[in-house]
């Protein structure tokens, strides 16, 4: 009886307390680092979805124009939500007359991307946002 004893207490099996906080430890550490490189992550797709819409919403735009001669009746022409639907695609109506144009993709779903805002593009190409990062920052994917 004393031998199995002697052996059993060698030869355990399991973690020990100090192993277990040593995991909990690295796993709280990669989760410090990866969350907010997830979260970047995250806002950067969504972003480059309001980019690819505002692209479609472009060509439909210019195919509407080029058959009316004539950007102002062209609202109902666009697609109004980004392909994954993070964004709604508008025509400023401000900035739009016969010959120009200016549309904006508005973030509608989850968390608020205070670095860009409102993404816009107009007739020229020139690209804007109203964020607190700059235009370069903003359009790239």
């Amino acid at each position: 009886m004393l031998n199995k004893k002697k052996y059993f207490m060698k030869h355990q099996s399991g973690l020990t307390i100090i192993e277990l906080v040593i995991t909990v430890g690295v796993i709280s550490i990669l989760a410090v680092v990866a969350w907010p490189q997830f979260d970047r992550y995250q806002i950067k797709v969504s972003r480059a979805d309001g980019i690819a819409g505002l692209q479609i919403a472009v060509n439909e735009i210019e195919q509407c124009g080029a058959q009316n001669f004539n950007f102002a009746g062209c609202g109902g022409a666009i697609t109004t939500d980004s392909p994954r639907e993070k964004y709604t695609i508008a025509i400023d109506a401000d900035n739009t007359t016969a010959s120009t144009y200016r549309l904006t993709a508005t973030k509608d779903t989850g968390s608020a991307d205070t670095e860009c805002g409102v993404l816009s593009i107009d007739h020229l190409g020139v690209k804007g946002e109203t964020g607190s990062k700059d235009v370069t920052y903003c359009w790239q994917r």
